[in-house]
């Protein structure tokens, strides 16, 4: 069983922000399923001196998060000065934004949440032009592509257009399983077919509320010294999911 915590502790130093880097994402535990182009797209982008744009939109709970932090990851492992920063967290503003001069490679999440404000737009511009004006990278996550999200500035959204754009396609209901299998086996973790059944019954079926209390449970496991049964995920459900 994994230790409790985990999950919390690759902090970015780079920004003067609590923004962390989940140690359960990694392109490892990434059930790819009907997304291989994006994945192949993004593992090359994240390797030692890729460079230019990509832009991934999807439905709330299709991994997009999961996505670029497994990606300013791999990033920093290989070497480099890589940001992950989620437009939607307290604390983020414009100036940052447009001024993060000490990394090359930047994954900016929850684009949508600044769409039709002209100072945080025209951050965004500014950190694209010198980014791809040098040997930069920059990744954007959204909830719809760059043409449908309402940009007050016309250059920002056929700027983000320009590069790669993928729709990220969440988890069928039939590779939900898989996926929650992947995910254990990376942890080091023992799910039985029963355990994940009784989940998939009881909770929401998409894979960020799913994932979610799979972390909830390990660590429940981990504090209890416990087995990831049927019996031991009923005594603790009614903790789940808060």
């Amino acid at each position: 069983m994994s230790s409790p915590g985990k999950g919390h502790n690759a902090v970015t130093t780079q920004l003067k922000l609590p923004i962390a880097l989940r140690d359960s994402a990694s392109f490892a535990n990434f059930f790819v399923g009907d997304n291989e182009e994006l994945w192949a797209s993004l593992a090359h982008l994240g390797g030692p001196g890729a460079n230019g744009n990509l832009f991934v939109h999807g439905p709330p709970g299709a991994g997009k998060t999961h996505l670029l932090q497994a990606l300013s990851r791999q990033a920093i492992e290989a070497g480099g000065d890589a940001l992950y920063v989620p437009l939607s967290q307290s604390g983020v503003a414009p100036a940052l934004v447009s001024d993060l001069r000490d990394a090359s490679f930047v994954c900016i999440d929850d684009a949508h949440q600044i769409a039709g404000l002209p100072d945080w737009e025209e951050a965004l511009l500014e950190l694209y032009e010198r980014l791809l004006g040098g040997t930069g990278a920059l990744v954007v996550a959204a909830d719809l592509p760059p043409r449908q999200l309402g940009f007050y500035l016309a250059d920002l959204s056929s700027r983000l257009g320009a590069g790669a754009v993928y729709a990220l396609k969440g988890l069928t209901e039939q590779q939900l399983p898989a996926a929650m299998r992947l995910r254990a086996q990376t942890r080091g973790l023992a799910l039985p077919d029963n355990t994940i059944e009784y989940l998939l019954r009881r909770f929401r079926r998409d894979s960020t509320s799913v994932f979610s209390i799979l972390d909830q449970v390990d660590e429940a496991a981990w504090q209890h010294q416990r087995r990831l049964t049927v019996p031991f995920v009923k005594e603790i459900e009614k903790d789940l999911g808060r």
